[in-house]
């Protein structure tokens, strides 16, 4: 019926993926402990022009409840930060790439949130800290069954 049909109309996503601006582990190599590379100027810069996109402001504007997602390796929240800036965002692991070397590995989680703090950032670590939950039962449970042999 029309209830149906009105119900699937505004329910229309729009997904809009957007790549962390240049990182010093693209240029120095520096790295800030328990973070990683933070991006360099002309990766700040880079993440302010997202904002000014014409697509990224259209999308923005359109959207009732935007929801914004980052993983959790430091320039990719701090390219967030800067493209939407005030707005809340989500710490998901599962966005990240992959891990290649060591500048890819995770923000530690503590870091991260002092960081996000220290710049008053709104962001939900939740699914970051599920993450790591899930990993350490993992690892005990693996411990267990490797002490019954």
């Amino acid at each position: 019926g029309s209830c149906s049909t009105a119900a699937a109309a505004t329910m229309e996503k729009t997904l809009v993926v957007v790549r962390h601006g240049e990182g010093h582990h693209q240029t120095t190599g520096k790295t800030e402990p328990l973070l990683g590379p933070l991006l360099t100027d002309i990766g700040l810069t880079q993440a302010r022009e997202v904002a000014q996109h014409p697509f990224f402001h259209s999308t923005l504007h359109a959207a009732r409840q935007p929801l914004f997602v980052s993983s959790n390796l430091i320039r990719a929240v701090q390219t967030l930060l800067h493209a939407a800036p005030g707005k809340p965002i989500v710490i998901q692991p599962l966005a990240r790439e992959r891990i290649v070397n060591h500048f890819d590995w995770p923000s530690h989680v503590d870091a991260l949130a002092n960081w996000l703090r220290g710049n008053s950032v709104e962001a939900d670590l939740e699914p970051y800290q599920e993450e790591l939950r899930s990993l350490q039962n993992s690892s005990a449970v693996q411990d267990e069954e490797s002490d019954g042999d």
